[in-house]
């Protein structure tokens, strides 16, 4: 896997870039695609084709009417680089989202 450049939760330099960036720069989100694809340097395609699919399946992202946003599970894994503003506004995102849409990231 280090071969691969790949870490232990199979999160590769592009998938961190990613995850980091909806974290730090958004919050928690949501964001947009091509939002996202600017603030990485990457083709909107190619997170949405590539990327995306994996971090869907394993829980680290969530796709909402109003963009992407990061679940309990990143937020878990990432701990470390979330200061309290940034998890009290992923935490509200969160809610509003359960209660709006009945959507339910407890994973």
């Amino acid at each position: 896997m280090e071969a691969l450049n790949v870490d232990s939760h199979g999160l590769d330099d592009m998938d961190n870039r990613i995850l980091t960036s909806i974290i730090e720069k958004f919050s928690g989100g949501p964001v947009g695609l091509t939002t996202i694809a600017t603030a990485v340097g990457e083709e909107s395609g190619t997170i949405e084709e590539v990327h995306e699919p994996f971090l869907i399946m394993e829980g680290f992202l969530q796709r909402t009417p109003r963009g992407r946003i990061a679940t309990k599970k990143l937020t878990i894994i990432f701990k470390f680089l979330i200061n309290p503003v940034q998890l009290v506004c992923l935490m509200y995102n969160l809610i509003f989202l359960k209660l709006i849409f009945g959507f339910d990231f407890l994973i």
